[in-house]
């Protein structure tokens, strides 16, 4: 059976500073490069997992609960392929907004629940990527 999985990353402006230092990578090159590397592992193994990304901290806002800032990528959940790889590798940049991590994990909450009604899954999951840098606004939760 398939499971589904959602990566939250963190594109805000604490993630996407870079340390001082030649050759430094900041928090968000370092994140794109994990979730690449588990999407590449899941092709390689021929997985037929669906797989999403939620953006927190974007400048674009695309999700159905209408939070600012939280961008659920086009694709929706689908199976791995190389245009997620080249996506997280080369089109996600950051941003100089302060993300809300809580959001992005409702909004992933509620992917995997649009997706589990049509699609039966073994299991869910949701890899929160983030250096937590940013506040967190408890009144909506």
């Amino acid at each position: 059976m398939t499971e589904a999985v959602v990566f939250i990353i963190d594109t805000g402006v604490t993630a996407s500073q870079r340390p001082e230092g030649e050759g430094s990578k900041s928090y968000l090159d370092l994140s794109l490069e994990v979730a690449s590397q588990i999407v590449e592992r899941k092709l390689f193994s021929e997985s037929k997992d669906d797989v999403g990304v939620v953006l927190v901290g974007s400048e674009e806002t695309n999700n159905n609960l209408g939070y600012d800032g939280v961008n659920v990528i086009e694709r929706g959940l689908a199976p791995a392929d190389w245009d997620l790889v080249t996506f997280l590798r080369e089109h996600v940049t950051g941003s100089a907004f302060e993300p809300d991590w809580l959001d992005g994990v409702t909004v992933a909450c509620d992917v995997l629940k649009h997706a589990s009604d049509t699609k039966s899954y073994c299991e869910l999951q949701i890899v929160l990527i983030s250096d937590l840098g940013c506040a967190v606004d408890l009144d909506q939760m």
